[in-house]
């Protein structure tokens, strides 16, 4: 439609949690924002009861998934918009946690 302009893709989750089926749903999902002509992608963290990582494994886990990601969304062209969630459960409730980790 004439005037509307896609402007995320919303979500690759959790982000935060990256192994090869996290790498393939990324691909996926730059690849479909591109098509689109979408400017990013929107990053949710996990965010659900009981997970079992400490504070440096969640941490470590977004690190890994923040690099990994910069490679991904730099060969798309597209952006990544990380979204701090806020809950109790969530894994990135800050934003500060984000913007250290990156």
């Amino acid at each position: 439609a004439q005037g509307i302009k896609v402007l995320s893709i919303n979500a690759l989750y959790p982000f935060d949690v990256w192994n090869d089926e996290r790498r393939a749903q990324a691909i996926e999902l730059a690849t479909y924002a591109r098509e689109c002509g979408a400017q990013g992608l929107v990053m949710c963290p996990f965010n659900q009861p009981g997970d079992t990582r400490n504070d440096a494994q969640r941490a470590a886990g977004l690190r890994t998934a923040l690099s990994e990601l910069a490679l991904i969304l730099r060969e798309y062209g597209i952006l990544g918009f990380i979204e701090p969630l806020g809950f109790t459960v969530s894994a990135l409730r800050r934003k500060r946690v984000a913007v250290d980790a990156i």
